[in-house]
């Protein structure tokens, strides 16, 4: 992309800062400024686009994010559930076996 004519020139305004004033500017001048502010037109329109489509995108992926988060946290609680059934099944068994052997021993003696 090229840059965008126009001729500026300072001039002292009445407050006595200076300040851009356009000067005579061609048609083939004026018409590539015409060209300029088209393109920027267009470039912000399709980075408005842009945006919006990541938005969109940022947005599921959030979502799918916060649904595998959900699932694990899920998965972590069912193992620890589980995990808490075996070692009191465990713990019932250990109980068992020294019952048995309790019993064996009375027997024996």
């Amino acid at each position: 992309m090229g840059s965008c004519p126009a001729r500026t020139r300072r001039r002292k305004t009445s407050s006595g800062t200076a300040g851009p004033r356009l000067t005579s500017l061609s048609l083939s001048s004026l018409s590539s400024l015409c060209q300029c502010f088209s393109l920027s037109i267009r470039v912000n329109l399709d980075l408005r686009v842009e945006n919006s489509a990541m938005k969109e995108e940022l947005e599921e992926k959030t979502q799918l994010l916060r649904t595998a988060y959900e699932a694990l946290e899920q998965q972590e609680q069912e193992m620890l559930r589980e995990r808490s059934e075996y070692e009191s099944r465990i713990e019932s068994l250990r109980q068992s076996v020294l019952e048995s052997q309790v019993f064996l021993c009375k027997m024996l003696f």
